[in-house]
């Protein structure tokens, strides 16, 4: 079975993902855009005889199949129309997720409907993909019990029986779908040959139910039960006491409870299952987060790290970890409120991290578990007008640590449950599917790794650069690694600076002919083109020594200095940026570096009136570089009193000391100034923004109190 959650523990974490890099692949939507809920099922194109993986997914009221495709170098998404689309009953989109089941070869999609005033009640529908391009209905029944069906449904095998179990929404009861037996085989089952059982819970129940195991080792029904924000259920059903067979067939005989668990807060959203099946982990709508052993009938643990914020989302599975989504605001009309992730520790319920967004948490988190490169999870945001657009977050599963969002071209405005990422994130067979407000997008992994592979500053070697003298650079960028398909890339941003001091200067590149690189007007970068592995380039620019040139940096596809102040950016998602910049110092012939510092005994001085104050300032000359025998330092150090000059001459390290006193009982705030320069022109400093400091004191006058004539003392002796 595959279904929400993307198994049968609802663990969310996507598997055969091996790149830390997912490419913009492609779209669908219908005109006008309709808003998807579905949890999209991510499938092995060899299952169904086609060479690219097979998405399933519900858009507005229809079941749509598609079959993936290749991302492009430029990074776009591609527009995707499905190979099919089969309508589904309701008056609005579905909340139902598909459930796919493999019935004897036989590839079964289940998925139940919104609410269908026509009939008034839910459907549950049911479709043959097998062959995948000519897919068909083969059951579809209503109950007038039911209001809506927002579970998945679950597709359970009874004593050799087929039983399929939703819950029903906005009302408080639980469907058993009975009879589909011949489901099994290839056939087609009507209306007539099918019973419904019904369970009935105080309350709404929207959750999917889960599989558990009971202390006796049979199989049990778990089921949330929403009372509303402050109150709630687990309930328990064990099979053999709900189920019985008789005469080949499966009825329902009983309808109790095996246990009810009473909760603070509604239990709206579904669950994730322990590998055994013993431990539920769930959250209330309060944003409790709890684990619950079925085979001991007892609560593990409850964190309550951010009780209070509401919350209609489900948890995702780590071995040692549950990440909770705290969706934002009190209650589910407050749409503009931010929300939260949650990670826990699977075995003590204590929080390890907490990561706050600037939405609401739309989604479910998913986990995209990448071989050799650790955990990522995912978390869809509703974004808000004016201040964020809808994206995707990417966190490190370890720290909470924000890798960045991936914004999605989609609006933020709409019902509280029906913007932004308004679906569900699922991750497998190196594909990312998203279904949004307004349609799919999907991402596809490509193992793209760029190198910027040496820089060799053109300065003679065993030669130091002179002042003045102009220099030729010679940079060469790689193509590492690809993935192993025609994949050319032709806007790949590079760049080289010229660090001087502080300042970092940017080059402009030649090819070796001497033509300066092409400029491409999207982010204004010099770009070049590389079209497969192992393939170089080879690019040039001119620098001119400076006294305080300090290095070459070259770069390709990268954020420098930093992603805050990019003078180069990224154009194309990687494996490592770890080899995309290549650096060489600089030595200048001849220069040395003096530096001048300057620290005030203290930086207020208080007095009382009319007695003065001496403030007393240090500023400190001192050589910086190794570089040949003493040299001539003009030093002055000056403030209020006027300049103090001397002329030393300080060998390599060495430093001067100069003592700087000043008397006052003015208050006010008085500035120091140090500076240090060449004495004569024998050498030039090789970086001046060092050679001046300045400093700042404060003086104070504090009033003494007010004389008192019955204040007095004595002397007494013996």
């Amino acid at each position: 079975m595959t279904t929400f959650g993307f198994d049968d523990y609802h663990t969310r974490v996507g598997d055969n993902t091996n790149f830390p890099v997912m490419w913009p692949a492609w779209y669908a939507f219908q005109n006008p855009p309709e808003t998807s809920y579905s949890q999209p099922l991510i499938l092995d194109g060899d299952y169904f005889g086609k060479d690219r993986p097979v998405v399933i997914a519900a858009i507005g009221k229809a079941l749509c199949g598609f079959v993936s495709k290749q991302a492009k170098p430029d990074g776009k998404w591609q527009p995707n129309p499905p190979v099919w689309s089969l309508p589904l009953k309701g008056d609005g989109p579905t909340k139902s997720h598909p459930t796919l089941v493999d019935l004897n070869g036989r590839k079964l999609v289940f998925i139940g409907t919104e609410h269908d005033s026509a009939v008034g009640g839910a459907w549950l529908q049911v479709f043959d993909v097998t062959d995948f391009d000519h897919p068909k209905e083969v059951f579809r029944d209503w109950s007038k019990l039911i209001h809506d069906v927002v579970s998945a449904p679950v597709v359970y095998n009874w004593c050799g029986h087929l039983v399929v179990i939703t819950t029903a929404g906005d009302t408080g009861r639980i469907v058993l779908w009975l009879g589909l037996d011949k489901l099994k085989d290839d056939g087609v089952v009507s209306t007539g040959e099918i019973t419904t059982g019904y369970l009935a819970l105080p309350g709404r129940t929207s959750s999917t139910p889960s599989i558990v195991k009971l202390a006796d080792g049979s199989d049990g029904l778990a089921v949330g039960v929403d009372q509303g924000l402050y109150s709630g259920k687990l309930a328990i059903y064990k099979f053999n006491d709900i189920l019985s067979e008789n005469n080949g067939k499966v009825h329902l005989k009983g309808k109790d409870p095996f246990r009810t668990i009473d909760l603070p807060s509604g239990l709206v959203a579904s669950f994730s299952v322990s590998g055994d099946r013993t431990k539920l982990y769930f959250g209330d709508c309060r944003s409790r987060v709890y684990c619950y052993d079925t085979r001991a009938l007892k609560g593990v643990w409850v964190n309550t790290a951010v009780a209070g914020t509401f919350s209609n989302r489900s948890p995702a599975l780590l071995p040692g970890t549950v990440f909770f989504p705290a969706v934002g605001g009190t209650s589910s009309g407050d749409v503009n409120s931010e929300g939260r992730v949650i990670a826990v520790d699977r075995n003590t319920g204590k929080t390890m991290w907490v990561a706050n967004f600037d939405s609401r948490a739309q989604t479910a988190p998913a986990v995209w578990a990448v071989n050799g490169y650790g955990s990522i999870v995912l978390e869809g945001t509703r974004g808000i007008p004016g201040k964020s657009s809808p994206a995707m977050a990417l966190l490190d599963a370890g720290t909470g640590e924000k890798y960045g969002y991936i914004n999605l071209p989609v609006s933020s405005s709409g019902g509280s449950y029906a913007a932004g990422v308004s679906g569900e994130i699922s991750v497998a067979h190196d594909h990312l599917v998203v279904t949004t407000n307004e349609g799919i997008y999907a991402w596809s992994a490509i193992p793209i790794d760029l190198e910027a592979v040496s820089i060799d500053s053109g300065v003679p070697k065993g030669q130091k650069a002179k002042v003045g003298q102009k220099y030729t650079a010679t940079v060469v960028f790689k193509y590492k690694q690809d993935p192993g398909i025609e994949w050319p890339l032709d806007k790949i941003p590079v760049a080289a600076f010229h660090v001087i001091g502080d300042a970092i200067n940017k080059a402009s590149l030649k090819d070796e002919t001497g033509a300066p690189l092409q400029v491409y007007e999207g982010n204004k970068q010099q770009v070049i083109s590389l079209n497969k592995q192992g393939d170089t380039v080879t690019v040039k620019f001119d620098w001119t020594a400076q006294p305080g040139s300090k290095k070459l940096v070259a770069a390709l596809n990268t954020f420098y200095p930093d992603i805050m102040n990019p003078k180069l950016v990224r154009y194309y998602p990687e494996l490592t940026e770890k080899n995309n910049l290549v650096s060489v110092n600089i030595e200048v012939e001849g220069l040395h570096d003096v530096k001048a510092t300057l620290l005030p005994a203290k930086t207020v001085w208080k007095t009382i009136p009319g007695r003065d104050v001496k403030i007393i300032v240090t500023g400190r000359a001192t050589r910086k570089d190794n570089n040949g025998s003493e040299i001539p330092v003009r030093f002055t150090v000056s403030g209020p009193g006027g300049p103090v000059t001397k002329t030393v001459r300080l060998g390599p390290g060495d430093s001067e000391r100069t003592i700087y006193t000043f008397t006052t009982s003015t208050p006010g705030t008085y500035r120091f100034r140090a500076e240090a320069w060449p004495a004569d022109s024998s050498w030039e400093d090789a970086y001046p923004p060092d050679n001046v400091a300045e400093t700042t004191v404060r003086v104070e006058v504090v009033q003494l109190p007010p004389k008192d004539s019955k204040i007095h003392a004595e002397l007494i002796g013996d």
